[in-house]
């Protein structure tokens, strides 16, 4: 992996809780947007109503995003996968309880599966299982 050239500034993004139905990717719950050099720019999750899965997901979520940037996967590759997904999804053609990361063929695959080794660390970190952890990403609203 070579890193990109360093922006001008130090890499700065911001981390927002948003209803469901506010994220870009929805009906995933969790999303990032980048800057014009494909650094993230904002990390965004939906709320579980419980503030360690919030945060969990938020980790998540930038564990992907910097190594998008950091192995050249662009946003809007990853936007565009992850819409097909959810598409075939949507037609029964992909089970329910599935995640895009998770699929063959996936540009970001790796980076998912970092970021979700992160997130269970976390939770289980703060004390939570990752079933009642689950749990609260199924309640989003």
């Amino acid at each position: 992996m070579t890193p990109p050239e360093r922006c001008k500034k130090p890499l700065q993004y911001s981390c927002l809780t948003l209803p469901w139905k506010q994220l870009r990717s929805h009906p995933d719950i969790g999303d990032w947007v980048v800057n014009a050099d494909n650094s993230p720019a904002l990390i965004a999750c939906a709320d579980t109503g419980n503030d360690i899965s919030n945060f969990a997901i938020l980790i998540h979520e930038q564990v992907e995003a910097v190594w998008c940037w950091l192995n050249g996967v662009k946003e809007e590759d990853v936007t565009r996968f992850d819409q097909e997904f959810f598409k075939q999804q949507e037609l029964g053609k992909v089970p329910e309880n599935a995640e895009p990361g998770h699929e063959k063929g996936c540009p970001y695959a790796f980076g998912h599966f970092l970021a979700e080794q992160v997130e269970r660390y976390i939770v289980a970190a703060f004390q939570m299982t990752w079933n009642q952890h689950e749990d609260n990403c199924e309640k989003v609203e």
